[in-house]
């Protein structure tokens, strides 16, 4: 439901997907008439999926893959974007390790809000177990109160309705992820 509903704003925009694993968020993107996207992914196999994917949905010329880490790409660049996907990995290993993820998550979305153009929109995503959903929103709120302007589009988001859900098993409801434009 995210990748279905973050293709709604990217018609004629550029879209950054960072994380991109496979490339199913600037998939969705291009074939809903995104101009461009931006694909970032670190791991060589999930690149060569990625690739895979951009000609079987016939849409690799509106494509630029990096194969590199999103660290190494902010490090590189300092262009703007009209959309920006952030869908990493599990940012937060275990409990010893929850501060040091945190400070990645505020760095991450720091980065991001960096390379906003006005009105972008972007999708900020944790799918860490041990970052728990008012944590999750205090991180947005910090950064909106250092002068970082932006608007949430709905509610805190979850996990798509056909993913396995049983309200007595926290372990298994770990997504949390917003929808937002940048002032």
């Amino acid at each position: 439901m995210n990748r279905l509903e973050s293709r709604l704003y990217s018609s004629r925009r550029e879209v950054l997907d960072l994380f991109s694993y496979t490339g199913g968020f600037g998939i969705h993107s291009l074939t809903y008439k995104a101009r461009k996207a931006v694909f970032i992914e670190e791991d060589k196999y999930a690149v060569e999926l990625l690739k895979e994917n951009l000609v079987l949905n016939k849409i690799f010329e509106k494509a630029e893959v990096h194969n590199i880490s999103v660290e190494k790409f902010f490090d590189e660049s300092d262009k703007k974007y009209d959309i920006i996907i952030s869908d990493p990995p599990a940012l937060i290993q275990s409990r010893k390790k929850f501060k040091e993820g945190v400070d990645k998550y505020k760095w991450l979305l720091k980065n991001i809000l960096y390379r906003t153009n006005t009105n972008s929109i972007v999708f900020y995503s944790s799918c860490s177990y041990f970052l728990k959903p008012n944590k999750f929103l205090s991180i947005l709120e910090e950064y909106y109160k250092r002068g970082f302007k932006f608007r949430l589009l709905g509610r805190l988001r979850g996990a798509s309705i056909d993913h396995v859900y049983r309200y007595y098993d926290d372990e298994i409801n770990y997504l949390k992820a917003v929808f937002m434009v940048v002032k």
